[in-house]
């Protein structure tokens, strides 16, 4: 089993040696002999799999309104909600 310093990883991944090292301690995915921090080749896979974002949530969703489509966002979605609890609110306040 060839490990590989921080630094050489980092040179092969093309990225910061302490990114690289911050990721590989925060993910328990590192070899340490005294001071001497190494990482394998087959954890690296995993070490990326691991510091992949997940998508981001798209801001607008397709709603059927009416027999229309349009796109709308989650606040436009409360805000049309609220707006008709407040009209049957007040409809009802007024049949008391």
């Amino acid at each position: 089993m060839n490990l590989l310093t921080i630094t050489e990883a980092a040179a092969q991944m093309n990225i910061p040696a302490k990114a690289l090292r911050r990721e590989a301690e925060r993910h328990g995915l590192f070899v340490q002999f005294g001071r001497t921090v190494r990482i394998g080749p087959e954890t690296i896979p995993k070490l990326i799999k691991k510091c992949r974002n997940a998508p981001n949530a798209h801001a607008s969703i397709s709603m059927l309104l009416a027999g229309n489509t349009s796109s709308v966002t989650l606040a436009d979605q409360r805000r049309h909600l609220a707006r008709e609890t407040s009209r049957k609110l007040r409809s009802d306040s007024r049949s008391i």
